[in-house]
Parts: C-alpha cells; sequence; structure tokens
C-alpha cells in the first residue's frame, strides 16, 4: 500500500516539481490542500495520478486536521509571502503540532535560511520571510526529542528560475538589445535553486528517514554572481547580456511595488511586527551581497549535495542549457525571445496570483462622528454561497465566496489601499440582531461612502472586446445604413476582422433569433441566455430612472428583482429598504428584523403593502404554477412567496401582466376589508359572480416564435367558448349570434383589460387580432414583414393574458384566463379593493355549523365583461362574508 503525503504548498512553485518527484512511480499518494482545486496549477496536480484536494487554510485548524488524517508524511511549505511573519509563526507552530498530534510519522519542513542569526543577528541582515521560516525550522529540529515524529528541514534560496521569469526580484530586460539584469548584488552571489532538481531531494528525504531524521538540507546549484550568470547566458543563447550592479535605493525606485507596502501581503500593515516590502528587500539584497564564494552569511556543502542528488544542475550555464533544450521540444520561443519579447513567464505563484491574498482588518466607524475616515463601498453579487473559500479577517477564518476572493484579488493587483465597506464582512451573516440594525443602515452606509465599487463577474471577461466594438458602431449611426454594414469595417481601432474580435462577438450573438431574441443558454452567462441576461440589466436600468413606477411603487420594485439570488430570504424586502426613494420606504411598517420568520416577514409584508396602498394588488403576485417551486413554509395561500424560483422569460410575462392589472378596477372604487386573524386566515367580503364550469391549457410555453401546436391550443379555447374549430384561415361568421359570440371570444383573448395599445372592440384591434391569429395557427411561423410589429405586440399581449394559465370558461357561459391551478369547481370572485378577479377553491370546514365559508386562494383571473367594475354595478351587487386561509 503506498504511503500517503499531506501537502501544504502543493500549487506554489516548488511544490509542483516536489510533487512530482512524490508521484513519480506511484510510490506516493498526495492529499493536497489548496485554496481552490479548480486553478489551473490544481488541474496540473491532478493530473499526476493519486492526488486528493482539500480546499481550505493552512490557517485553520479542522483544515489541517482534516489534511493530516490517514497520511504517513507531510510536506509543509507555508507561505511567507501570504501570512507576513507573524502569523506564519504561529501557524507553522499549530501544523507541527498536529501533525505530531494526527499521527504524522515524517515530516518535511519547506525552509529558508536564518540569514538574520547565521549573520550574528546583524541587523541589515532582517529579511522576514526568510527568517520566519529559518527561526521554525531551529525550533522544530530543538523538539525531536519530545515526541517519535521524523523530522527534516529542506532549506532551498532564490529559483534560479526567477531570474528569467516575471515579476521577481531579478527581473532581466533588454537594453538596447543586451539582456541586462540589474540589481544591487555587487560582487555577491546568489545560491540559486533549481525547481527541477526539488524533486529529487524532497524525494530523497522521504525515501531515507533513517537519514533524513534531523537534517536540514540545505540545497543549491552554487553560488552564482550574477557576472557570471550573464556569461553563462551569452554563451548558451548567443546573445549579448550584462549584470549592472545598482544601489539599494535606485533598485527600489523602479520597482511597481511601493517599498511602504506590507512584505508580507496578508500582514496588517499597522501592525508593529510588520515588516514594509523595503526593509524586507534590503535584507534580502544584503544577505546575497555578502555571500560571494560561499564563504560570508549564506553557505552550502555541495560534498553533501552531490552525494545525494549526482545528477544535479550544477552551473548556471547548465541550467540555461536544459531550459533553451526543453523550450524548443515544446516548439515555445527561446529565453532570449522570450525577454525580448516582454513576454517572460511566471514561475512564483505569488506572481500569478498578483499578490491576492487578502489581509483585511475591521476598522469601526460611527456614520455620525463629522470625523469618521473616508471608505469605499463594495457592490458585487455575491455569488454560490455553498462554493466558499476561506477568508482571514482580523485574523479569525471565514468564509467567503469565490466570486469575492476574485474581488478582493483584483483590488490588490490595483493596490488598492482605501477603506472598504463589504456586506457580506462587515455585517455578522451569522447574528440576526446584527443583522437587523445594519442592514437597516444600508442606505446610509452607501450615500456617506466616498464611491461605490461595482464588480461585474469575471465570467463577462471574453464578450468584453465584442462589446467595446458594439458600443463603438453604436455611436455613429450612419455606418449602420445601407449598404450593411463591412465584415471588415474598423471603428475606433477595432477589426471586425480580427479573430480574437470576431470569436468574441460570435460568443455574445451564438443563438438563433426567435422574436428578434437571443435565446440559447450560455454558460459563460452563468446559464443565462443572452436575452434573459439583457433582460436583468434591464432591470438594474429600470431601477434607476426617477419617477418610474419600478423606483415609486415597493411592489413593482421587488417583483422586478424576484429572479435573482437572495443570500437570506428575508433581503428580498429588506434589501429595498436603504434605497433612496419615497415609494419604497415602508420601514415604518416593516422594520429591519432578522429574528423573525421569512414567512411571518412575508405575511407581514403582504398586509403592510395592502394597508399602504388600499389595493389588493398583492394578490395577483401570487403564483402556483407547476414550474415555479416554492421555497417557504408555512404561508397563507394568500401571501406570496417572494423566493420562489421563477424563470426569466415567464418572469417577464409575470411583471408585464401585473402591471397591466394596476389599470383595471373590478371591485369599482370600493377598498379592501382585509382583517388578518392570528391563525393567518382573512376575514373578507366576496362577490361570487360565476363557478368554472371547464379549462383548457393557456400559451404554449414553448421557444417564442414557434407555432407548434397554435392551432391545437387556439381550438381548445373556442371549443370551450361554444365556437367551431378553425382550418386554415380566420373564423367565418355565420349568423348573428356566433357573430356576437366570436366578437366576446376575441376581446376575452387580451384579458379584458383596460389600458393597451388597442381600443377593446375597435377596428385596429380587430386587425391585429386576425393578422396575430393567421400567425398563430401557420405552419410556417414566419412573420410578414408588413405586419410584424403588430404582430408581435399582439402576441405580447396574449401571453400577457394566457401563458402558464388556464383559458376557462363558467357555468353561464363567461370566459377568460386564470391561474394554472384553477379547475371546474373552483369560484371566481370579486373582493373589494381587487382591481381584478381571484379564483378561489373552498376547503372543508371542520365546523359544518359555521355559516362563513373558507376558501384558499389560487390567484387573479381575467374575465371578459367584468374588468372594469361592471359586475359591482348597480350597487344592489351582495358581497358576503368568506374567509381565506
Amino acid at each position: 500500500m503506498t504511503r500517503r503525503i499531506f501537502v501544504i504548498g502543493a500549487t506554489g512553485a516548488q511544490g509542483l516539481p516536489v510533487c512530482r518527484g512524490l508521484t513519480r512511480d506511484g510510490a506516493y499518494s498526495l492529499r493536497v490542500l489548496t485554496r481552490d482545486a479548480n486553478s489551473e496549477r490544481a488541474r496540473q496536480l491532478a493530473e499526476l495520478g493519486d492526488v486528493e484536494f482539500i480546499e481550505g487554510s493552512f490557517a485553520n485548524e479542522d483544515n489541517l486536521r482534516k489534511g493530516y488524517e490517514g497520511c504517513w508524511g507531510a510536506f509543509v511549505n507555508i507561505d511567507g509571502f501570504n501570512t507576513g511573519e507573524k502569523t506564519e509563526t504561529y501557524w507553522t507552530i499549530r501544523a507541527y503540532e498536529l501533525a505530531i498530534e494526527s499521527g504524522i510519522k515524517f515530516f518535511v519542513f519547506g525552509n529558508l535560511d536564518y540569514g538574520y542569526k547565521k549573520s550574528g543577528y546583524d541587523p541589515k541582515f532582517r529579511c522576514g520571510h526568510y527568517d520566519g521560516k529559518g527561526r521554525m525550522a531551529e525550533w522544530m529540529l530543538s523538539q525531536r526529542k519530545g515526541h517519535s515524529m521524523g523530522t527534516a528541514i529542506f532549506t532551498t534560496g532564490p529559483y534560479i528560475e526567477m531570474a528569467v521569469s516575471a515579476g521577481t526580484p531579478m527581473t532581466p530586460r533588454t537594453v538596447e538589445g543586451v539582456v541586462t539584469w540589474a540589481v544591487p548584488l555587487a560582487d555577491g552571489a546568489i545560491p540559486h535553486v533549481a525547481l527541477d532538481d526539488c524533486e529529487h531531494y524532497v524525494r530523497w528525504l522521504f525515501d531515507h528517514p533513517d537519514r533524513s531524521d534531523g537534517l536540514d538540507l540545505e540545497v543549491a546549484i552554487d553560488h552564482i554572481t550574477y557576472h557570471d550568470l550573464a556569461k553563462a547566458f551569452q554563451k548558451v543563447t548567443g546573445k549579448p547580456a550584462q549584470f549592472i550592479d545598482i544601489p539599494l535605493a535606485t533598485y527600489f525606485e523602479h520597482l511597481p511595488l511601493k517599498g511602504t507596502v506590507p512584505a508580507g501581503y496578508n500582514a496588517d500593515p499597522n501592525d508593529p511586527a510588520t515588516m514594509t516590502f523595503l526593509q524586507n528587500f534590503s535584507g534580502f539584497w544584503n544577505m546575497w551581497r555578502n555571500s560571494g564564494g560561499n564563504k560570508g552569511v549564506i553557505q552550502r556543502d555541495y560534498k553533501l549535495l552531490d552525494e545525494i542528488h549526482p545528477n544535479r544542475i550544477k552551473t548556471a550555464e547548465e541550467f540555461f542549457r536544459r531550459e533553451e533544450e526543453k523550450r524548443k521540444s515544446q516548439g515555445l520561443p527561446s529565453i532570449f525571445e522570450t525577454i525580448e519579447g516582454g513576454k517572460l513567464g511566471m514561475i512564483l505563484k505569488l506572481t500569478e496570483d498578483g499578490r491576492k491574498g487578502k489581509f483585511l482588518s475591521f476598522k469601526r466607524v460611527s456614520l455620525s462622528d463629522p470625523a469618521r475616515p473616508p471608505f469605499v463601498a463594495l457592490s458585487y453579487v455575491w455569488g454560490d454561497l455553498t462554493n466558499t473559500l476561506p477568508l482571514d479577517v482580523s485574523g479569525q477564518i471565514t468564509q467567503a465566496t469565490r466570486n469575492l476572493h476574485k474581488i478582493l484579488g483584483r483590488l490588490s493587483e490595483s493596490h488598492f489601499d482605501e477603506l472598504l465597506w463589504i456586506d457580506a464582512l462587515c455585517i455578522d451573516q451569522q447574528n440576526p440582531h446584527e443583522c437587523t440594525s445594519q442592514v437597516a443602515l444600508m442606505g446610509e452606509i452607501y450615500s456617506h461612502a466616498e464611491y461605490v465599487l461595482a464588480f461585474l463577474s469575471p465570467a463577462s471577461e471574453p464578450f468584453s472586446l465584442g462589446l467595446d466594438y458594439i458600443e463603438a458602431t453604436a455611436r455613429d449611426t450612419t455606418i449602420h445604413s445601407d449598404p450593411p454594414i463591412s465584415p471588415h469595417l474598423t471603428v475606433r481601432d477595432l477589426n471586425a476582422s480580427d479573430k480574437p474580435l470576431q470569436d468574441s462577438l460570435i460568443g455574445f450573438f451564438a443563438a438563433p433569433c426567435a422574436h428578434g431574441f437571443l435565446d440559447i443558454p450560455s454558460e459563460i452567462n452563468g446559464g443565462l441566455t443572452i436575452y434573459t441576461a439583457t433582460l436583468r440589466m434591464k432591470h438594474l436600468v429600470d431601477m434607476l430612472i426617477p419617477r418610474k413606477l419600478y423606483t415609486e411603487d415597493f411592489l413593482a420594485a421587488i417583483s422586478l428583482f424576484r429572479v435573482r439570488h437572495c443570500s437570506d430570504p428575508r433581503d428580498r424586502a429588506f434589501g429595498y429598504f436603504g434605497l433612496r426613494s419615497p415609494g419604497l420606504d415602508i420601514k415604518s411598517e416593516i422594520p429591519v428584523d432578522y429574528t423573525v420568520s421569512v414567512a411571518d416577514l412575508y405575511k407581514n409584508l403582504a398586509v403592510a403593502l395592502i394597508e399602504k396602498s388600499q389595493t389588493l394588488d398583492v394578490l395577483s403576485h401570487i403564483l402556483h404554477e407547476s414550474s415555479i417551486e416554492k421555497r417557504t413554509d408555512g404561508l397563507p395561500s394568500w401571501v406570496p412567496d417572494w423566493d420562489a424560483t421563477i424563470d426569466d422569460r415567464y418572469h417577464l410575462t409575470y411583471t408585464e401582466r401585473t402591471n397591466m392589472t394596476r389599470h383595471c378596477c373590478a371591485s369599482g372604487d370600493t377598498k379592501p376589508e382585509w382583517r388578518v386573524q392570528s391563525s393567518g386566515h382573512v376575514m373578507t367580503r366576496g362577490l361570487q359572480i360565476a363557478v368554472i364550469e371547464a379549462t383548457a391549457p393557456g400559451y404554449p410555453s414553448i421557444i417564442p416564435g414557434s407555432t407548434l401546436g397554435g392551432k391545437k391550443i387556439i381550438n381548445g379555447w373556442r371549443q370551450l367558448a361554444g365556437l367551431p374549430p378553425l382550418s386554415d384561415g380566420p373564423p367565418r361568421e355565420n349568423g348573428d349570434a356566433e357573430s356576437h359570440r366570436e366578437r366576446i371570444f376575441e376581446d376575452a383573448l387580451s384579458g379584458g383589460f383596460t389600458s393597451m395599445k388597442w381600443a377593446k372592440g375597435c377596428f385596429e384591434y380587430s386587425k391585429a387580432y386576425q393578422a396575430w391569429l393567421e400567425w398563430f395557427i401557420s405552419a410556417e411561423g414566419s412573420l410578414a414583414k408588413s405586419c410584424k410589429q403588430v404582430i408581435q405586440d399582439f402576441d405580447e399581449l396574449i401571453r400577457q393574458t394566457s401563458e402558464r394559465r388556464r383559458f376557462i370558461v363558467t357555468s353561464d357561459g363567461q370566459i377568460g384566463f386564470g391561474p394554472e391551478a384553477a379547475k371546474k369547481g373552483d369560484v371566481i370572485v370579486i373582493i373589494p379593493g381587487g382591481k381584478v378577479l381571484y379564483i378561489l377553491r373552498m376547503v372543508e370546514v371542520e365546523d359544518p355549523d359555521c355559516e362563513v365559508r373558507k376558501y384558499r386562494l389560487l390567484g387573479d383571473a381575467f374575465i371578459n365583461g367584468a374588468m372594469a367594475g361592471e359586475k359591482v354595478n348597480p350597487p344592489t351587487s351582495e358581497f358576503t362574508e368568506i374567509v381565506i386561509v
């Protein structure tokens, strides 16, 4: 059975070759701790064979115990540039102690030289990311008598690959065609390490625990001066190279990072223990300046290294030669071509990540304090709450979504150094009382911020180039005139013939058009079609326009974003309370309170909306369709489940339909009589106008534009309406009675809405209906150019009335549309304050002597001839007491 090794630091520059060496020939299997098991480096590790991944952080004891469990050995190389020296010290101790606790048999620690001690504690040699490891290595070896775990130290140094990589302390550049290393090394030397050699050394340590236990194996190629490095490069490549010694001050002036930033990118800049970049790397270069000839501060036993690894790389020339051969075999440019072209790769994971490690610390501020420091507020999509990675905040590990990690990485890359308000972190999401107080302040927080940083998902990046082109072409309308736009048209330096731009545009528009929209789901858009993604952007735009419905009416606003995900279902209400729009402010009726249950909040919200608006508009937002998954238990039938899932396409139809119902007045000028009982039941009055006799499926929920089943659907409706089926054309009228019935049917299809593009019963309405009907029952499904817009407009009207609804006919011959769950025997009623009609289903009454009937609300209904108050006039109409459960 193979021995299993737990590896911390596997995705780092050193970790990859170490893992390669361990898995070679199947001698060891691996368990790897990583922040992201889907990263490119993690995928490279997965190809090595028996490799198990644990997502987490070394700064988490549960992650460490889980990693060690059942393993024989451990290789631990903690990222000191992540933590900083102080935090690295603590977690190195805990990693070592937990390995002993977990029964690890052999422990190898990835180390660097303790330069401060080796120099005789001369402060000019203090280098935090070296001393932090070296100090701990000595401590580990001093602890060996107290336990049975074998311990070996693997001490490396600057990788020689860093001398030909981007973003390192010794990255070269070309000066007038000459490859140049301009670093403050003087006549010193660096004991460079070849990463490929690490593969052999660490494998040797695990293979020979009897000899390596207690050993500090300090490795290197050689102590290499940079004059020798340049000569070796020139000899191998045939290209000119040079070393220029520069003062330390000059060196730091030309670095992209400020010398005052923390050397450990997660280290607290306000902690006196934190070394700055300048302090740390001054010590770094002083070590090498004083190590020439293997006689100074840092020394190596090359005789021992030759014994352990006879085939090791021994000179810079040998390294460059192997590197050139490797590049040639892989079809890559030579080292010189890569340097000259400014296309050096990145060898340090620190650099690849763009110093993405995230140190965060809390600072308490008061919004009412005039002296409060300026801050920036972050606006972003949280993302999948089940897919998180650990994040260190003030020394405490919390879980944050991948979206937030990516955002913090981007901010780190841009050297963002301002106070940042992040709702997911600054509000304790597990504390309902804190959520209650903080969410109520959201409007104040955002309005007092210096500015708001809004982040889009990184998944949208492939579309950026194409969208730039679309935006550029939209600025100049003249290029869209006949003849059509050329496929090679260049607009503002964006050439449509360039393949990257073409790929981006194709990715954006790669879908067949139906009703003029793009309807193929795209993985890059999180599974959304371009059509639905555009709709979601439209919602945001709608909320930005003053005095529009969605900025003045809370019910419209909450319905607008019903398709969005919420980490807490209560945020579907509380999330709007901070918006500075008088029409959306119902905080006085519904206080922010995260201790209240979701069901109680939604019930209280429904009552508040009824009382505030003096209408029953909220009842039209109750959706019982089969495609909608309800997620909130314990709701009365008259309360919308705002957390129910709803797809984008139907959401558009639903929001347009509910907006249309605002113009109806089925109950005349009556006001709501809505008395909520402690049980959640409602006492009100109702006027029963009919009983459903039969129903038929509504508008087919198929791809828009397709008329598959159109004739079958319309004939089903006509049959219930007492009309003959259609053949291949518009209906032929036979007699006045049938003609009258056709008019009623024609009017009923629009839901009897009182506000629409065409006046009901007018010639234009009939003409639009006939054009739509001819298209709807046609086998071709194509739209005639002459009436394309009319048909599309009328079709949208029919959809709003009938999609995912039922065509209904009552026992007395009335027709219209109701909720999908409606069936024979359900009653149609008018309720005071309701602008539309409602479908109720009687429930069994426990008390047979109770005269008040109890009903379950199924949803709203549109009945022809009842939407403008016709049924409540004259005032002799009799309303009776009813209970809605």
